[in-house]
């Protein structure tokens, strides 16, 4: 259970390092985290991009991918791999910290295909009526 008045750190920005250690870094870190009073943690979106090993999880290529396929010029995401991530969560919460992830289910920039979707204008007041 997470104290009354916790703390929460953003465990992550835009613009680390793309060299795959940060689930490392992190795990490595929650014991300091812990003891500095951190009671929650937001890690950015762990999935794989359509910019393989650099994106920083917001152009979504695969939800399930953590790090584990080679997909997109890489196995591992730009934090590190599914193993990596995994191992960080239990650091984290074996410390007490609440893990919480981001994720973006409406976003899809990825795909290994094109597709045309039909699309048409509707009346403002009935969206089931065509403009």
């Amino acid at each position: 259970p997470l104290m009354q008045n916790g703390t929460m750190l953003q465990g992550f920005s835009w613009y680390l390092p793309a060299d795959g250690k940060h689930w490392q870094h992190l795990a490595a870190l929650a014991p300091e985290l812990a003891h500095m009073g951190i009671s929650a943690i937001w890690l950015p979106p762990a999935y794989k991009t359509v910019d393989g090993a650099s994106g920083v999880g917001y152009g979504v290529y695969d939800l399930w991918d953590l790090g584990e396929f080679e997909q997109c010029g890489s196995r591992r995401t730009k934090y590190g791999t599914k193993e990596d991530y995994l191992f960080a969560i239990k650091q984290l919460q074996q410390l007490g910290i609440q893990v919480l992830v981001d994720v973006v289910l409406n976003q899809r920039f990825g795909g290994d295909e094109c597709e045309q979707v039909p699309a048409f204008e509707v009346d403002p007041d009935d969206r089931k009526t065509k403009r």
